[in-house]
């Protein structure tokens, strides 16, 4: 033994009778399990384990010898010392190269055998340790904890994947989908060496950023990571880039278990231009990304109207120019780039489907102003903007519910992003005001297959087909609106009618006055400017061949609801399983509004299983459907 291995001893002895109060020693999992309980216990094999997750011990053998984080306790001049010792010398000479023997208990280890080896590797700082390891298995019930651990388990049976660990049970299939695992793609050796190894530079730097205020675990920071950054490159990076990326997303970070609040913005902007805005030498760069280009997609066009619009409008006060065909991530983060090399201060992403790369872009350039085309994001990096198209759909329902005959409407709905449910409903509620029998029967265009049968529709006189507008699969407009059944034509009734340009005026004027910055999120907010007919984003264009009464009674709808006075949603509702909505009949509020998912009791049909959807359907909902959809299975 040298002398560095007792001195070693006497400091480590010194530190566990220093630190270790009453009650301290190292938990015993034969106390902690029930006699009465009868346990499986399956074969995991050996693995390097994290020193950090050993809390105890097997049984109650040496339990008096340790002191907290197995620290030893005994005198210099016993046996227990004396090994302790030579373990000491062995690991500084040459390293401790025989497993220990473990066992797995609810994501921690209790050991059996070595426990002097994990008191050295501990004093010394280590990180890991070779350990030959038998899991018992809890019995598998209804609670959290149970869940969880399962789930766990499930996912790294699945994939191979046994260091990662989370807080909540959903987490693991949105982290297998974050990472591009397909249902039972399991992880070859290398590939799990090479991820374990890029999680461990992770880790480092997440502790590195960590503060008091943060609430989460390593494994919760790395999936709130790869929502913001994806696993693009992921195994490429640097722990200083992964430590970079993380200082961007602090807020984020701070926020858990919460997502960032999303203040919904209602009020138009303040359109007159200062006097101060005569210092200004140059004009204000204004950069428009889109997923298409005007000629093959009516989405684009709209966009690119509302860019022409402005720009016309305001030639010496902005200078603007739009990136076309950035349909994938890579295009879209080079097109920003493209747009931050040409001097945009402002950029407009015009697509939801733009959301992680813009979210990508506001992390790493937080001084550049980037907004994005979409609904409720919940993050604070960016400021996002959309139309209130229920208010459309309300008025909508009331055209279709005063035609129908037969009280039985059809309604053939897209995705269900943030937003698109409450369309349903506006939908349902504008058809039983004018007909209080009306039925909607509710069928999705992006699923395999037919949601409902086709005698459920049989009764169904009139039809609504909503549009897939902005999905940029989708080349041109398609044929969207009421549709009658019988004579198997669409009924050009009512057009809808967007004026983003309308929102870039006031957006873009609010820069040049300085009014943007008064209205910057406060804590972990984030703003999206969710307009409609108030703000005269949105209109609903009615045909002259709409009978004149029904005509009149919407427009005169149409004009309270502009004016604020005519809120669709402040009433009663309930919902397909009894449920009553908004039992106070309260004006609801935009958050909930946005957040709808659930149907109105005279809705017939369902929003399905993600698994339901089509794959290309199924990759866009995964990141911008309603939360209970993202939080489901995986490809």
């Amino acid at each position: 033994m040298s002398v560095e291995a007792a001195d070693a001893y006497e400091k480590a002895r010194k530190l566990a009778k220093r630190e270790t109060r009453e009650g301290d020693t190292p938990p015993v999992l034969d106390e902690i399990l029930d006699p009465s309980v009868p346990y499986a216990q399956e074969r995991v094999g050996q693995k390097e384990i994290p020193l950090d997750q050993i809390v105890g011990m097997k049984n109650e053998g040496r339990v008096s010898a340790f002191g907290k984080d197995f620290l030893p306790l005994l005198k210099p001049d016993s046996e227990f010392a004396n090994k302790w010792m030579r373990l000491y010398d062995a690991q500084i000479e040459e390293g401790l190269r025989d497993p220990i023997q473990v066992y797995e208990y609810m994501h921690q280890y209790y050991v059996e055998e070595g426990n002097k080896r994990v008191s050295v590797m501990k004093y010394l700082g280590g990180k890991t340790i070779l350990a030959s390891i038998t899991r018992i298995l809890p019995p598998r019930d209804e609670s959290e904890k149970s869940k969880q651990y399962y789930a766990y388990l499930d996912f790294a049976h699945t994939h191979n994947i046994d260091f990662i660990h989370l807080n909540e049970a959903g987490g693991y299939a949105r982290l297998a989908q974050l990472l591009g695992l397909p249902k039972d793609y399991k992880l070859d050796a290398e590939q799990e060496k090479q991820l374990k190894s890029e999680y461990a530079l992770f880790e480092r730097a997440f502790h590195e950023v960590k503060t008091e205020d943060m609430h989460l675990d390593v494994g919760d920071a790395f999936l709130l990571y790869l929502e913001i950054y994806d696993v693009e490159n992921f195994l490429e990076k640097s722990g200083s880039e992964l430590l970079g990326e993380l200082r961007q997303i602090e807020d984020d970070l701070r926020a858990y278990p919460n997502k960032l609040e999303t203040r919904l913005e209602t009020a138009s902007l303040d359109q007159q231009l200062k006097r101060r805005l005569l210092g200004r030498r140059q004009p204000l760069k204004a950069a428009f990304i889109y997923s298409r280009s005007p000629e093959d997609s009516f989405w684009t066009k709209m966009h690119h109207d509302g860019q022409v619009y402005v720009q016309d409008l305001m030639p010496y006060e902005i200078e603007t120019k739009g990136y076309f065909e950035a349909d994938d991530l890579d295009q879209e983060l080079e097109r920003i780039k493209e747009a931050i090399a040409w001097g945009a201060e402002v950029i407009f992403t015009t697509s939801p489907t733009m959301l992680r790369s813009s979210i990508m872009m506001a992390a790493k350039y937080p001084k550049l102003k980037i907004l994005n085309c979409s609904l409720n994001t919940r993050t604070g990096h960016l400021r996002t903007y959309y139309a209130r198209l229920y208010e459309l759909q309300f008025l909508n329902g009331m055209i279709a519910g005063i035609l129908s005959d037969t009280h039985s409407i059809g309604y053939i709905a897209d995705y269900p992003f943030y937003g698109m449910i409450s369309n349903i409903n506006a939908f349902a509620l504008g058809a039983r005001m004018v007909d209080p029998q009306a039925k909607v029967y509710l069928d999705w265009s992006t699923t395999n297959h037919a949601m409902l049968e086709g005698e459920e529709m049989g009764n169904a006189d009139l039809m609504y087909i909503t549009s897939q507008e902005i999905n940029p699969l989708i080349h041109s407009a398609k044929t969207y609106g009421l549709y009658d059944v019988k004579s198997q034509s669409y009924m050009h009734l009512a057009k809808r009618q967007y004026y983003w340009g309308e929102f870039y005026k006031q957006l873009l004027t609010s820069v040049l006055n300085g009014s943007f910055k008064q209205v910057e999120r406060h804590g972990s907010e984030s703003i999206c400017y969710w307009w409609g007919l108030s703000n005269f984003m949105i209109d609903l264009v009615l045909a002259d061949t709409l009978p004149k009464q029904t005509k009149r009674l919407v427009e005169v709808m149409k004009e309270h609801m502009a004016e604020g006075e005519f809120n669709l949603f402040s009433t009663e509702m309930i919902d397909q399983q009894g449920v009553v909505r908004n039992e106070d009949a309260h004006n609801m509020s935009l958050d909930d509004i946005a957040d709808m998912d659930w149907l109105l009791d005279n809705v017939v049909g369902t929003i399905p299983d993600l698994d339901a959807f089509s794959k290309d359907a199924r990759k866009l909902i995964s990141r911008y459907g309603i939360y209970s959809l993202r939080e489901q299975s995986h490809d």
